[in-house]
């Protein structure tokens, strides 16, 4: 009987230790448990706050946390404890795991954005301290699961070691702003990755296009060599050509113009000589009046042209070395219309010889337009001359039929001399050159005539 009472006793004893052995550890590894409240962010254990040397004022914490938490929306709760048996290389971390467990039955508190710092500081040395945290799902997406956090360059210790432990405030602030940096870190990321498919095909495109463009600019530099070597060429023609026109401009456009009804009046060996002189400088007006128009179209056309676009220099290059040219006498200045009207002849020429040997041919035409004015000019003084060698062979017949010096036998030779000078003067106005000779043979006759009136009157 007293042998069962005793088991009775063991029995008992050992069920009542079962019981308060937990609940006496349970309660030593509690310690101080805040209990949550959705408007409170900032936490300290009254045995820091009323700690008689070193108290922990966190007063000021709760705005700077709102400042640097609301970028990315983060719920940020600051726990500060003071340490009792807790132990671990970070003791802080089972204080805040703990917590939050308890946290999240709470009404109103959040559970994929929240962050949980814990600060658990040494009541035997309160220099020394640990800090960890506790973050949702959804920030966990963002290199902040544990193993992020306590990593030695984690988001916690490079701020710790840069405020601790003069200085929590900053040292939390900190760690939100290391965690921002880090989901925006991630977020450029992600932002990379998901635009990279499209980066790697610009690439590709511009990579395509340089070739491409490296390609065209190459054909373009080859077509535009080859365009400015013909542009300088007929430059250099042109610009000779046209020195020669305006020589022949300035010396005898006056005449010609003089002449502007000579297809009507000039007959016979003149109006040859003529026609073929105006004919000459037609052709040479309205090949180089064509020319310049050509090299002028080839020029601004050429000048339109671009790697990407090369027909306009195509075509002006073209132009200016196998296409046909046909030269009509439409080319003609309005002031050359008039006298070269219906000269020219519908011609075609190759690009090169449309001035080719314009020197000879305006060599040609000033050679017998020079001829010809200067006939036209000599008749005409001729003509004055003979006028003025009859009327003193009409004076000196007059004083000498008044003096009764007896030239009645002059008198014969004296009608054919004008019957003569009316025939060559009427050929004169039609047909100068041919009447050039007769006028000159008259001129020589009227003068000896004249000389020898003068001989019988002195006599």
């Amino acid at each position: 009987m007293q042998r069962h009472l005793s088991k009775l006793c063991l029995s008992i004893l050992a069920l009542a230790m079962l019981i308060i052995a937990p609940l006496a550890s349970a309660q030593a590894a509690d310690g101080w448990q805040p209990k949550f409240d959705a408007g409170q962010q900032v936490y300290v254990d009254p045995a820091l706050a009323n700690h008689p040397k070193y108290p922990v004022n966190l007063d000021a914490l709760a705005p700077e946390l709102k400042k640097v938490s609301t970028e990315h929306n983060i719920s940020v709760y600051v726990v500060a404890i003071e340490r009792t048996t807790e132990s671990g290389s970070i003791p802080a971390v089972g204080r805040v795991n703990d917590l939050v467990l308890r946290w999240q039955g709470e009404s109103g508190f959040p559970h994929d954005r929240f962050l949980v710092l814990l600060w658990l500081r040494y009541a035997d040395d309160p220099s020394q301290g640990s800090v960890a945290a506790n973050v949702g799902s959804a920030l966990r997406e963002y290199d902040l699961t544990s193993a992020d956090f306590n990593a030695q360059n984690g988001p916690v210790n490079a701020a710790i070691r840069k405020y601790m432990p003069h200085d929590p405030n900053g040292a939390f602030v900190a760690i939100v702003e290391n965690v921002n940096g880090s989901i925006e870190s991630v977020n450029a990321r992600r932002f990379y990755w998901s635009i990279s498919p499209y980066v790697v095909l610009v690439i590709i495109l511009l990579a395509a296009g340089a070739f491409f463009y490296r390609k065209r600019k190459a054909a373009f530099d080859e077509l535009k060599k080859s365009f400015d070597a013909e542009v300088e060429k007929w430059s250099a023609m042109l610009d000779s050509a046209n020195a020669l026109k305006i020589r022949l401009h300035q010396g005898y456009m006056g005449f010609l113009s003089q002449q502007a009804d000579w297809s009507k009046v000039l007959k016979g060996v003149t109006r040859e000589n003529f026609g073929e002189a105006v004919s000459d400088f037609a052709e040479f007006s309205s090949r180089l009046a064509k020319a310049n128009s050509v090299f002028e179209d080839a020029v601004a056309a050429g000048a339109k042209a671009n790697p990407f676009s090369t027909n306009s220099m195509q075509e002006a290059l073209a132009s200016l070395t196998t296409r046909v040219i046909v030269v009509e006498g439409k080319e003609l200045p309005i002031e050359e219309v008039t006298l070269f009207g219906g000269l020219v002849e519908r011609s075609e020429y190759k690009p090169d010889e449309l001035l080719n040997a314009m020197d000879v041919l305006f060599a040609q035409t000033n050679r017998k337009l020079a001829a010809i004015k200067r006939s036209m000019e000599e008749t005409q003084e001729k003509t004055r001359e003979l006028k003025d060698t009859f009327a003193v062979i009409d004076d000196i017949m007059g004083r000498a039929d008044a003096a009764a010096k007896g030239i009645s036998g002059y008198q014969d030779e004296y009608s054919g001399l004008n019957e003569e000078r009316t025939t060559i003067l009427e050929d004169l106005s039609s047909d100068p050159v041919a009447a050039s000779d007769s006028l000159t043979g008259l001129l020589s006759r009227a003068r000896q005539f004249k000389a020898r009136l003068e001989a019988q009157l002195s006599s």
